[in-house]
């Protein structure tokens, strides 16, 4: 993987050789928070937690329904295998709720997010069945960083602490070494107006630092309707202390292009059929 400013939540653990002593010692989950630069990762709340669904396939991510549909947001990266750009050709790809697998129908996806600094792009509307029982969120049509919003997703934790390095390489070589074990518990980071920042490439930096596990969370607001969704969450910077947050706007985007950006699960990739937003 390539060391960007930006990195990907690559889910796939890559076993490393390192020394035990490397590894750094990570924060106890007693008080139900982390403190990380400038935000606060904590346990989700009964509530929080029941906006998730996990996406199974090339990894473990995170997921959200959408009130209303047959619909769940998640993170392109999440979806999407290595090497083929295939959707669920190699791996089971499913999403879980409850112990409970649904199946995916197909998946509406831009290969934009591949350039490694797309996290704008990085997002996948995968089509189910059927709508997902439970819990769920109304989809927005815009966002502008007016209001709080909690970013929610899966972390990996075990012992009774977060599992957590001191960078991203420290934490791909703490998780090669702790997949058997680890369980993952929801999260939540509580973010006020003020700390989004607006990146170049066009998608939002917020100060939670959520590792992999994270992958396709919703970031979420107090609607008119009731809690929505108005991000996606993609990328962390090298230090843990960032996400990059793919904006709303552009699951409405592959929403109103489905024929251009539809992949069926199991089938192989074809060359060219990505598209870049307007």
């Amino acid at each position: 993987m390539k060391r960007h400013h930006q990195v990907a939540f690559s889910l796939l653990l890559v076993p490393f050789l390192f020394s035990a002593d490397s590894v750094e010692r990570y924060e106890p989950l007693a008080g139900l928070a982390m403190q990380t630069p400038g935000s606060s990762i904590r346990r989700a709340s009964e509530e929080e937690s029941g906006y998730l669904v996990s996406v199974r396939g090339p990894g473990f991510c995170s997921g959200a329904p959408i009130t209303g549909t047959n619909l769940v947001i998640t993170a392109a990266h999440c979806v999407v295998e290595s090497g083929t750009d295939a959707v669920g050709a190699r791996y089971d790809l499913r999403v879980e709720r409850s112990g409970v697998r649904y199946d995916i129908l197909e998946v509406y996806v831009d290969m934009s997010w591949k350039d490694g600094t797309q996290s704008k792009d990085d997002v996948a509307v995968l089509v189910m069945e059927s709508p997902i029982p439970g819990p769920s969120l109304h989809l927005s049509n815009s966002f502008e960083p007016n209001q709080s919003a909690t970013l929610i997703g899966f972390q990996p934790s075990g012992g009774g602490s977060w599992l957590r390095g001191a960078d991203y390489d420290s934490h791909s070589e703490l998780m090669s070494t702790s997949y058997a074990s680890h369980a993952t518990v929801p999260a939540a980071c509580s973010l006020a107006a003020t700390s989004f920042k607006w990146s170049k490439n066009g998608h939002w930096w917020i100060p939670c630092g959520m590792v992999p596990g994270a992958s396709g969370g919703p970031l979420v607001i107090a609607g008119v309707n009731g809690p929505t969704l108005v991000g996606v969450a993609s990328s962390v910077d090298f230090k843990l202390e960032s996400n990059g947050v793919a904006p709303v706007e552009k699951v409405q985007y592959l929403l109103r292009n489905r024929e251009l950006y539809r992949k069926v699960p199991g089938l192989a990739a074809p060359c060219c059929t990505s598209g870049t937003q307007r």
